[in-house]
């Protein structure tokens, strides 16, 4: 703080602190998140850079959160509206507690001074950079929208190669194993189509 203003913006992010808690759990809450930290100088008077850091982890599968067709609203061509329906449960409320006493930690450990949080009245943040789930992949089409080769069980011909399949969002970027999962039922179906199955 006091130093002289830069007209230079940095790296801006990433720096990445993988889960804390993947070798000791947490005592308050399952599985863990990691941390996502920005910096870079700005025009802000007697401030050299700013650093941003936040974090980012796993909402656990719940039977309260799902998707429907909303039975009013309609879209451009007539068709029903999707309607999403999620609740935080007390995992994931005790794990943002804890998200915002460590992100302080760090940058107070690291010399910083905290000049403001989006605590977003007590509830997580939902950026929806990452997106995942709302049509799971299970062996059972009651409770499963997709096979284990990621083809929809009702329409053979229908095939999912994003992150909707996932039936739960871990505290690790899901771009990687979003491609691992795309390159796997691609061979899917590539066998399928041989086969003449659809």
């Amino acid at each position: 703080m006091g130093a002289k203003v830069l007209n230079e913006d940095g790296t801006g992010q990433h720096g990445e602190i993988q889960n804390v808690y993947y070798d000791k759990p947490s005592k308050d809450f399952v599985r863990g998140y990691m941390f996502d930290i920005a910096s870079g100088a700005t025009q802000m008077p007697g401030y050299a850079a700013l650093v941003a850091i936040g974090a980012h982890g796993e909402m656990l599968a719940s039977e309260k959160n799902y998707v429907d067709l909303d039975p009013e609203a309609r879209d451009a061509f007539g068709l029903p509206k999707a309607r999403m329906h999620l609740e935080w449960g007390e995992n994931e409320l005790a794990m943002l507690r804890d998200m915002h006493e460590k992100c302080e930690a760090v940058l107070e450990a690291a010399g910083g001074k905290v000049l403001g949080s989006r605590r977003c009245g007590g509830k997580p943040f939902f950026d929806g950079e990452n997106l995942v789930g709302t049509v799971r992949m299970g062996n059972d089409p009651k409770r499963s929208v997709l096979n284990s080769r990621n083809q929809c069980h009702d329409v053979r011909n229908l095939w999912v190669f994003d992150g909707a399949s996932f039936t739960s969002f871990c505290e690790k970027n899901p771009t990687l194993t979003v491609n691992a999962v795309a390159m796997r039922a691609a061979d899917h179906l590539v066998e399928a189509l041989r086969r003449g199955d659809i």
